[in-house]
């Protein structure tokens, strides 16, 4: 039972105390301000209102109850609901990052470039295409040396199969890349196969 019906209940029970001290307690005759009709014709209207006080506080408990039982059912609806959008959500990423462990991206040989007379260099790298659902892009990394402390690249996953590296390419360095591919969730496929790119000193 909630809060409205609690006060609905106690002021029923208050209605009818009074309405019951009133219809049992008698006064003298010389207290009776309006005279002998109130006294003949009290308890009929006692009677009648405690009456209507009954019925009135009876369907307000009853409407109390009611609104809160429907308050409660469309709550437990839409923790239904919820619960129900976070487990599918839960399992498209789970299905996603299952499928992410099967994909391999495959890196081509990379292409060094030349920036022009400056003397600069930047390494073209392309991979396959992945066609898998749920992948929405790329990550390349970069070490200088091999298989250890890659660091990425992009800043967001990139949307087509081909990079250009002109950041901080020193030449006489030799720099090792790798790529993985994102789904929407951010998780990641394991790292392709590792390339090397040797950056000429002229």
């Amino acid at each position: 039972m909630n809060t409205s019906s609690v006060l609905a209940l106690a002021a029923l029970a208050v209605a009818c105390v009074v309405s019951a001290f009133s219809l049992f307690t008698e006064k003298p005759e010389r207290d009776i301000i309006v005279g002998a009709p109130l006294r003949r014709y009290r308890k009929p209207v006692l009677y009648v209102l405690t009456g209507l006080t009954l019925v009135f506080g009876g369907w307000q408990i009853l409407k109390a109850d009611k609104e809160s039982r429907d308050a409660e059912q469309k709550h437990a609806a839409e923790r239904e609901a919820d619960e129900k959008q976070i487990s599918s959500l839960k399992s498209s990423v789970e299905h996603g990052n299952a499928m992410l462990e099967l994909i391999l991206v495959t890196l081509y040989q990379p292409q060094v470039i030349s920036m022009g007379a400056s003397g600069q260099h930047a390494v073209r790298l392309s991979w396959k295409p992945n066609v898998t659902d749920g992948v929405v892009g790329y990550n390349i990394y970069r070490s200088e040396g091999r298989g250890t402390s890659y660091a990425k690249l992009n800043p967001v996953p990139l949307r087509t199969p081909s990079y250009v590296d002109d950041l901080h390419v020193t030449p006489g360095l030799t720099y090792h890349y790798v790529a993985t591919a994102v789904n929407s969730a951010g998780a990641e496929s394991p790292r392709s196969n590792e390339i090397a790119a040797i950056i000429p000193i002229s």
